[in-house]
């Protein structure tokens, strides 16, 4: 699943692309976290914990019944749960997209996924 998340990376390189733009124009990585948390949506947003950050995704914020952005799993019938393993796409491609746009390691671990039964897919990321 890992190699999943690298390739979804690479399709999705827009999106890190993006963040990576945002980054350069704010002064400081404080000033782009800051940023980020209060540019919340209603799919996505940032939260900060202490000494970490938490990406909250809530794919059902776009008014569709998907429960994970992923287009394998969105036949998943309602009521029916996933292992945590397809998890590690997203676990991947959320540390892709953070050290890329940070330019440095950071270690992300999925917290609740929409897949095995939560509202929302929360990944901590250690900075």
């Amino acid at each position: 699943m890992e190699a999943c998340g690298k390739n979804c990376s690479e399709v999705n390189k827009r999106a890190i692309d993006a963040g990576l733009a945002k980054r350069k124009k704010a002064k400081t990585e404080e000033a782009f976290i800051d940023a980020e948390v209060k540019a919340a949506k209603a799919s996505s947003r940032l939260e900060r914990g202490d000494g970490v950050l938490y990406q909250v995704y809530t794919p059902r914020g776009f008014g569709m019944k998907k429960r994970c952005f992923c287009a394998l799993t969105r036949g998943l019938p309602e009521g029916e749960k996933m292992s945590p393993t397809y998890c590690k796409c997203g676990e991947t491609f959320a540390r892709t997209y953070w050290q890329s746009v940070l330019g440095r390691q950071v270690e992300v671990k999925l917290l609740e996924s929409g897949l095995t039964g939560s509202d929302v897919c929360r990944f901590e990321i250690r900075l």
